[in-house]
């Protein structure tokens, strides 16, 4: 999947690196085809899958029979009866497989291997909606719809073909003259905005659906397995708990996404960030090969439809909104496209947002040119520590190739390690998941302590607009007493002082003592934060103060 090689390929790899299946015979293509097609291998077992039923076409003509339901039936996924096994293949890796298989599926060459297609899985026909595919015929290459090949109509009723060099440009010099012109991409832009902005999280909101209808059939099977003793009581009272803990998960975040989708999400586009969309494109487009044209053209278009006489282009804007919107709701890859183009180093911490251990976290270098060809600041820097020279053991010196160049010293290793398997977790949880929790835990925090009478909540009420992470002060008290009594006399673990942020803490007027602060995170659970709010009742409590809310404007400052 990283290497993005065909199933083909892939085997190849194996057998020329000496690896053999279990049986000791070489790896064919279907073999991989076979495993990528097994959710066994990610521990997805299940029982009770096939029906039996009567074949619709039985061999013999005998009327009688003394068995009729000799065929079987595929049963529908919800009524399958999983068992747990031990998974050989992580999930991650082997979703990343499986959508490279279809994604080679969908982009293979077949049998062309001399002409170049610009508009290569880009077209359709536009009276039937069939794929167009290219054709070569008397050295010439065409634009053709599949309906007359596959014979759903005549040659002659579904005119749709158009020769391959003439399309191709037209298309090409169409996004050359509209990245020539940004009044042409505001007024495309301007278009778009004014079509109602559609519903955010409807990938997430269905999965939970269909999760929710998966877990009421899983009870129902549990009941008559019970009924017919398969189980006894105990076992469906520990499976029914198991069942009641994950329904009450999902609805929460599905409450939470609900919430998350109120606010509006389209970020403000100025006439700046059309401009200089315009002077990158025109730059790549201004000597661009074939595979250079073909990368623009995946990026900026995402359908040709193609009538009789003419095209209908169908595209996106790629606007880099790194800076307008928060990372979790940008489209895949935005970030890495404004890293490239905007950025020269980009540190990240690993302990928090990505679940890794306290001291990890990493550099991205961008060896990216400026308009003027000159090289990247990145090769003349020099790095601040030296120590070991590892990959040239022979040298004294340390070397100039990058990473090498900045990486003196031994690796933390171990605290590397853990932090992929942090990255991992989020990403098998979803980014858009994770942040619907914390949000629907952060509101109910902010809630429970809007209640307590003289405390101080700093920051937006809404808990859409912050991060999970919740400053607080108590009237007559001090942080530092507030958060020893939580840690000690309840448990609750929490952050007291300045938090290496003096300038913010200077903008909120509450220097020197600073503020305690409570952060839910992916493993706090709902029970955690309601026990959390009466638990800070009691230790802030102070009759003679009120509570009041820090002006937003402030808070904003902080930020």
């Amino acid at each position: 999947a990283e290497d993005k090689l065909s199933l083909r390929d892939a085997a190849r790899y194996l057998n020329d690196g000496g690896i053999r299946t279990r049986s000791g015979n070489p790896w064919r293509s279907s073999t991989l085809a076979d495993i990528l097609r097994n959710e066994t291998y990610i521990g997805n077992a299940y029982t009770f899958r096939h029906a039996s039923v009567e074949p619709t076409h039985p061999r013999s003509r005998t009327p009688y029979r003394r068995v009729k339901n000799t065929a079987k039936r595929l049963r529908p996924p919800a009524e399958w009866i999983p068992i747990p096994i031990v998974s050989i293949i992580e999930r991650p890796i082997f979703d990343a497989a499986r959508a490279q298989m279809q994604l080679n599926t969908e982009r293979s060459h077949r049998n062309n291997r001399c002409n170049q297609y610009l508009l290569r899985l880009l077209t359709v026909c536009g009276l039937c909606g069939s794929r167009i595919y290219g054709v070569a015929n008397n050295r010439r290459t065409y634009y053709r719809c599949s309906a007359p090949t596959n014979r759903r109509v005549s040659p002659e009723d579904h005119p749709v073909s158009i020769r391959q060099p003439k399309l191709d440009d037209l298309v090409w010099d169409a996004l050359v003259d509209l990245m020539d012109d940004p009044e042409r991409l505001e007024a495309h832009l301007a278009k778009r905005l004014a079509v109602p902005e559609t519903p955010r999280h409807t990938h997430e909101k269905e999965a939970h659906e269909r999760a929710l209808a998966a877990l009421d059939a899983e009870e129902g099977r549990l009941i008559d397995a019970y009924r017919e003793n398969v189980i006894d009581l105990e076992q469906l009272k520990t499976q029914m708990q198991k069942l009641k803990a994950k329904r009450t998960h999902l609805k929460g975040i599905q409450e939470a996404l609900a919430r998350s989708s109120e606010t509006p999400l389209r970020p403000s586009v100025t006439r700046e960030m059309l401009g200089d969309l315009s002077a990158r494109y025109r730059r790549a487009m201004a000597n661009a090969d074939f595979s250079a044209r073909r990368k623009i053209v995946e990026n900026l278009v995402t359908q040709v439809a193609i009538y009789p006489g003419r095209a209908v282009v169908s595209g996106v804007i790629p606007i880099d909104n790194g800076r307008l919107s928060p990372a979790y709701l940008l489209p895949p890859g935005s970030i890495a496209q404004a890293c490239r183009a905007h950025i020269d180093l980009l540190a990240f911490t690993g302990h928090k947002g990505l679940q890794g251990p306290p001291g990890t976290g990493g550099l991205v270098l961008n060896r990216r040119t400026d308009s003027g060809g000159q090289s990247s600041l990145i090769d003349e820097m020099r790095p601040h520590l030296q120590g070991g020279t590892w990959s040239r053991s022979q040298s004294e010196e340390q070397p100039d190739m990058l990473p090498d160049k900045f990486e003196g010293g031994t690796a933390n290793g171990a605290g590397i390690a853990g932090l992929g398997a942090g990255i991992q977790w989020v990403l098998e949880r979803s980014i858009a998941s994770l942040h619907a929790g914390e949000c629907e835990l952060t509101a109910m925090l902010i809630e429970g302590l809007d209640q307590l009478p003289g405390v101080i909540l700093f920051g937006p009420s809404a808990a859409t607009e912050r991060t999970a992470v919740v400053s607080i002060r108590a009237a007559g008290k001090a942080v530092s007493e507030i958060g020893l009594r939580l840690d000690e006399e309840h448990g609750v673990l929490c952050r007291v002082g300045l938090h290496c942020a003096p300038a913010a803490h200077r903008s909120l007027g509450t220097l020197p003592e600073g503020t305690l602060r409570l952060a839910p995170g992916p493993l706090t659970t709902r029970d955690d934060v309601s026990w959390r709010s009466r638990l800070s009742l009691r230790s802030c409590k102070d009759e003679n103060a009120r509570c009041r809310a820090v002006p937003h404007e402030l808070s904003r400052a902080a930020r």
